[in-house]
């Protein structure tokens, strides 16, 4: 866990990072700078020192009198009382952070290496889930879509690595949407596959033990949780996502919709996604065509529940 966001890797960390800043530079004014400076730390923790960089010398378009990015002495003062976090040692002085700053520029991304991502190989043939969801669906679905997410978001970080060499800050920023998308939609579909399993191997059984019992205490029942999953899943405009998450600060279970490839951490920096659902029409267009509700009740037909029990017992803790 960094600065109260739960990560799992190096992508994760960057998706995070980028939202974190989204959500900060479209807050009123009187937040901004909480949320920016909540963004720095983060940044700070994983590395992304260019990006820190960014965030304090570029300039807005935004009318008013003071500015909404900070200033090297806000940011410092703020970062030393700054909660549930590790408090990284920053310099005692705005012009020895900014001499720290600069010099980090380049290990942010650089030394960690460029790392290609590729597509997981799914547990199951594309036939495996039929009825619920046909061979054909998974075969594009996965080898097409996801594949499509996974190229598009090496590019954009080959892109990145060298804008942050060259100083291009204009291209880093023009960057983050692409970024955001298409690491976005590789990580959300590889919860996905997860997420389904074979009737034969599982697919559909209700989830006991711990999760059981969490699911009753927040919803009532199974029932009462499927059915208000399939409420949101059909009722999201557009396309995006259905999440069954796990809010890590509560400790309790929650319903929530990501819109496009968003993933949950943007919903709020303490979930876990136990289960999602893609509602995207190519998910279930070919064979339920514009029904998305049905897609959404025959689904459950091969849900992995056991995934979802592993990830909420280590995560529960």
């Amino acid at each position: 866990m960094r600065c109260g966001i739960i990560v799992k890797d190096w992508q994760g960390e960057v998706i995070a990072a980028l939202c974190l800043i989204e959500d900060a530079v479209s807050t009123p004014f009187a937040a901004e700078g909480k949320a920016l400076w909540r963004a720095m730390v983060f940044c700070a923790e994983i590395g992304l020192h260019a990006v820190i960089k960014i965030i304090l010398t570029k300039p807005t378009t935004r009318t008013r009198r003071s500015p909404p990015y900070l200033s090297l002495t806000t940011f410092r003062s703020h970062i030393l009382h700054f909660p549930n976090t590790s408090r990284p040692s920053f310099p005692s002085s705005p012009m020895a952070l900014r001499s720290l700053l600069t010099r980090k520029t380049t290990l942010g991304l650089g030394l960690r290496g460029l790392q290609t991502f590729s597509l997981p190989d799914l547990p199951y043939d594309y036939g495996a889930l039929e009825p619920a969801i046909s061979g054909e669906i998974m075969q594009l679905h996965h080898h097409k879509h996801h594949q499509a997410y996974i190229t598009n978001y090496n590019k954009a970080l080959e892109q990145l690595e060298g804008a942050l060499a060259k100083g291009d800050t204009t291209s880093i920023v023009k960057l983050q949407s692409a970024i955001k998308f298409n690491g976005g939609g590789h990580i959300n579909h590889s919860i996905f596959w997860k997420n389904l399993t074979p009737v034969r191997e599982g697919g559909g059984e209700p989830p006991h033990s711990s999760l059981g019992w969490a699911i009753d205490t927040n919803f009532g029942s199974l029932e009462v949780l499927v059915q208000k999953i399939n409420s949101e899943g059909a009722a999201l405009q557009g396309s995006g996502w259905v999440w069954l998450g796990l809010d890590k600060e509560s400790k309790k279970l929650v319903v929530e919709t990501t819109a496009n490839q968003d993933p949950l951490v943007t919903k709020g920096q303490h979930l876990v996604p136990l289960l999602g659902i893609d509602v995207w029409e190519h998910a279930y267009y070919l064979q339920y065509k514009n029904v998305r509700p049905d897609y959404l009740k025959n689904i459950w037909k091969v849900i992995n529940w056991k995934y979802a029990i592993e990830v909420y017992g280590k995560e529960s803790k």
